[in-house]
């Protein structure tokens, strides 16, 4: 029998999220990153321990659009190791209209600080008072930043500010509880577009620790365009873009040919990554009077790759892109059909985005939320760790009466997540499409009662009155089938007797395709029970396959009569309509 339970997934199978960090990612070789010759030879960093008080600063970040624009501020102090040890931290109160009106937000990560005089880059703005909107930035010098040097202390999520200074930052605007709180790395705005707010909340279960996946954070749609990249200018790096956009936002610190440095802190702290490169086009900051406020953009084109994630920033490169995996989705209903496509930079996003692709391509075909029916079928394409190619191709029958074009989710996703976290052979995937046919017909069938014929006459089938079946033969049994929506319908199913069952009892089960937890399951003895719930010895990934192709589909009712000391015998019907239920029968077997 086939287990279909939408829920948050086992602890045993867990991907990476939208709204949390991006685990550790392989793909491309890493290029040769820019050693801090390299980059010094194209940007200047001023010396931080040359800092003043009250020093006047400037610096470049966008607003709206792709035209950096200036804004000013004051430097104000140095916290020593504020960021990791031997990684200071540079604090200024920054200025600007727009920074006024919204404080520093999301998405200003990565822009550049000059010093006026000389023209040199002091740092990136990265950090931030909490606790609503501040003026105050961390910095996180310039040097390091080019070095882009490999650090092995994590990111601090907080930086404590030593009491001597919380006095300047109080009298430069902050108030005394921000002070207090110290400094936070500025969340980099992570956003995910082709769902609806709906849809993420759905999916959230499924993403990684279970938290909301948020797409309110920042645009992330991708246009033809190519957009370059300017110190000051936005900056994007997505794990996929497409119909489902999955990227983070932040400012281009320093551009020097071909390598861009950006952020000015990590995005997922995940080292060497493959990562899309983007240009961006702001739309506005939106203000935020409890959180920071944060930036909208749409993502241009890619056009390089971001090799790199480290404690001090992101490194990309230009003109190289990353290896993606395409995930295809289609979905016709009324005769109106939908086409989708999301190309996936990062291997481990690529269960969580088949899935997105695929509801984003349902929703756009249905255009509503509503009951109804669906044939669904999908092809997944990998790699086994010994670089042999797969293809699996499987489908379902779906009735939902509430939400068809969320339906097929679940085994896709079982599917997906139960051949990337086997425990016996690493598992890429290189590609998933999937199509979808819905219709209006949201009926759904359930096993009812059962008749066996004797006398001439159909007789109801109880524990008092079991089939009785000549060993060596079969008898039919008429099931009946109910449904909410329409009258009784009936189907015949045989059941055998093996020659040495002859004055046995014995016992049939009935079972629909499309059973839910709450309908229950009958297991013959614990055995069967640990291999229905946890794949038995089902341990190689040939096995994994074909359990696959064999599983029981949501149309189908399977039968199985058992004897003792006797071969169990089996049957599939295929009805064509969803059946869902169980019926447990006694059955004798007679000389």
């Amino acid at each position: 029998m086939t287990r279909r339970v939408l829920g948050t997934r086992p602890g045993s199978v867990i991907a990476v999220g939208i709204t949390t960090a991006v685990a550790a990612v392989v793909g491309i070789a890493p290029h040769s990153a820019a050693p801090a010759a390299s980059a010094a030879s194209c940007v200047s960093a001023f010396p931080a321990d040359s800092l003043v008080a009250d020093q006047a600063v400037t610096g470049l970040t966008v607003t709206r659009g792709t035209e950096p624009e200036p804004f000013g501020g004051t430097y104000l102090d140095t916290l020593e190791d504020g960021i990791a040890p031997g990684v200071d931290m540079i604090i200024a109160d920054l200025d600007s209209p727009a920074i006024d009106a919204n404080g520093i937000w999301q998405g200003m990560s990565g822009s550049p600080v000059y010093d006026p005089g000389t023209g040199d880059l002091i740092g990136a703005v990265s950090y931030s008072l909490s606790n609503g909107p501040t003026t105050i930035a961390g910095i996180t010098p310039a040097a390091e930043m080019l070095g882009m040097l490999p650090t092995d202390p994590p990111p601090p999520a907080r930086v404590v500010v030593p009491r001597a200074l919380r006095s300047a930052l109080v009298a430069s605007g902050a108030t005394k509880a921000q002070a207090t709180a110290g400094l936070h790395r500025l969340p980099t705005p992570l956003a995910v577009s082709g769902l609806t707010q709906h849809r993420a909340d759905q999916l959230s279960g499924w993403f990684g620790d279970g938290t909301s996946a948020v797409r309110a954070a920042g645009s992330a749609s991708t246009s033809a365009a190519e957009i370059p990249i300017a110190p000051g200018g936005n900056l994007a790096a997505s794990m996929s873009y497409g119909t489902v956009t999955a990227s983070a936002l932040g400012t281009a610190t320093a551009v020097c040919g071909d390598h861009v440095v950006g952020f000015g802190h990590p995005l997922a702290f995940a080292g060497d990554s493959t990562y899309s490169l983007h240009g961006a086009d702001a739309v506005t900051i939106q203000p935020d009077v409890a959180f920071s406020s944060y930036k909208l953009a749409n993502l241009g084109a890619p056009i390089g790759t971001v090799t790199e994630d480290r404690l001090t920033g992101i490194h990309g490169l230009t003109g190289v892109l990353p290896t993606v995996h395409d995930v295809s989705s289609s979905a016709t209903y009324r005769g109106h059909t939908f086409e989708g496509t999301s190309h996936v930079s990062v291997p481990e996003w690529l269960n969580d985005i088949s899935m997105s692709t695929m509801i984003s391509v349902n929703d756009r075909a249905l255009d509503h939320l509503g009951k109804g029916g669906a044939v669904s079928t999908w092809t997944i394409k990998g790699l086994r760790r010994n670089g042999d190619a797969f293809t699996i191709t499987s489908g379902d029958r779906y009735a939902d009466g509430y939400d068809i074009s969320f339906a097929p989710l679940t085994d896709l996703a079982y599917q997906l997540y139960a051949l990337t976290e086997n425990e016996t052979e690493k598992v890429t995937i290189t590609s998933v499409t999937t199509d979808s046919s819905f219709t209006d017909d949201a009926t759904a069938w359930r096993i009812g009662k059962t008749y066996w014929k004797t006398g001439g006459e159909w007789r109801r089938i109880t524990a008092r009155r079991p089939v009785l079946i000549k060993a060596g033969s079969a008898r039919n049994i008429r099931v009946e089938l109910v449904s909410r929506e329409r009258a009784s319908r009936f189907v015949i199913i045989r059941a055998s007797a093996p020659k040495k069952s002859a004055g046995k009892m014995g016992e049939m089960i009935i079972s629909g395709g499309s059973n839910s937890e709450e309908e229950g399951f009958f297991y013959v003895d614990e055995a069967e029970m640990m291999d229905e719930l946890y794949g038995g010895d089902m341990t190689t990934i040939p096995e994994l396959i074909k359990s696959f192709r064999t599983a029981q589909k949501n149309d189908e009712i399977r039968s199985t009569v058992r004897f003792r000391g006797s071969k169990a015998t089996k049957m599939t019907l295929d009805t064509n309509q969803v059946v869902s239920g169980f019926a447990f029968l006694p059955v004798f077997s007679v000389r």
